[in-house]
Parts: structure tokens; C-alpha cells; sequence
């Protein structure tokens, strides 16, 4: 049977789209261990930090604030939604020698880079999950940021 789409209908938008990729944002992956405590110099080695990602992105605020409230310790979050061009994800994970290691929650996403807004560089979100459709256009992440963070 036929399909009424053309065969590159799946993926002929996807310039299009990833011309909207405006920010450049960081997506991070906290590794195994807890980091190393030196009891000579009292202090902790971070833990290992995999980049996953590293590259132009859209970076949307969805604009539903939400509140948590965890033993009387009130925190807002705020949606955000992430879009990746599958190219550049694939591309980049091709030349850092790690082969298709997905987004997962908890990840982290941060804007490195806002051409058209200052106000927003610095900005971290973790992602909640990946509503990227079967037939896409670019990666779609939908990820949370909390409010009491802010701009760090």
C-alpha cells in the first residue's frame, strides 16, 4: 500500500527546525561514585561528569509554574522544553567517541549560550523525559527547573 506522504516527509524539515536552535546548551550526566573525601585537605573530589551533549539547541520556557511542597520546604518549578537537532546530537556524540547514549531523566541541561537573552545564560534544567515523536524532526526533551536555583 501506498503511503500518502512522501518517503522524506519524516525528515525534510528538519533544516527548517534546527535553524529555531538559536542557544547553545551543555547536557550532562552525573557518572558513577560519590566522589573521594581527602581527610588531609577536608575536602571532596566531585564526582564523574559525562558529557553527553554539547551544541545549539532551542530552549523554551513553557510558562506552567508549578509548587512542590517537601516537609514545609516550599520549592516552584518551572516546564521547560529543549529541542536538539538529531544531526548535531548524533554528530557530536559521534566525535566525542560515545555512540548513541540517549537522554535520560535526571540529566542535566545547561544554557551555555543566549544570543538574545543574557538573562537566561547560566540557566540548568533537568530532564523529566524525552516526548521526541517517532517520526521527528529533532530530539524534544521536556525538563523541570527549579525555581529556588535560579541563575547560577
Amino acid at each position: 500500500m501506498q503511503s500518502m506522504f512522501d518517503p522524506q516527509w519524516a525528515t525534510h524539515n528538519r533544516a527548517t527546525v534546527a535553524s529555531a536552535e538559536l542557544e547553545s546548551v551543555r547536557i550532562t550526566r552525573k557518572g558513577e561514585g560519590d566522589g573521594v573525601y581527602d581527610p588531609k585537605t577536608n575536602t571532596t573530589t566531585a564526582p564523574e561528569v559525562i558529557v553527553i551533549y554539547e551544541g545549539p539547541a532551542r530552549w523554551q520556557k513553557s510558562g506552567k509554574p508549578t509548587k512542590r511542597d517537601n516537609t514545609g520546604d516550599t520549592a516552584n518549578f518551572n516546564s521547560v522544553r529543549i529541542q536538539i537537532s538529531i544531526e548535531e546530537m548524533t554528530k557530536y556524540q559521534q566525535d566525542a567517541g560515545i555512540f548513541m547514549t540517549k537522554v535520560i531523566p535526571n540529566d542535566a541541561i545547561e544554557l551555555v549560550q543566549s544570543p538574545y537573552n543574557d538573562y537566561a545564560y547560566g540557566d540548568t534544567v533537568y530532564v523529566w523525559g524525552d516526548a521526541t515523536s517517532s517520526r521527528p524532526w529533532h530530539l524534544t526533551f521536556t525538563c523541570q527547573q527549579n525555581m529556588k536555583q535560579g541563575n547560577m
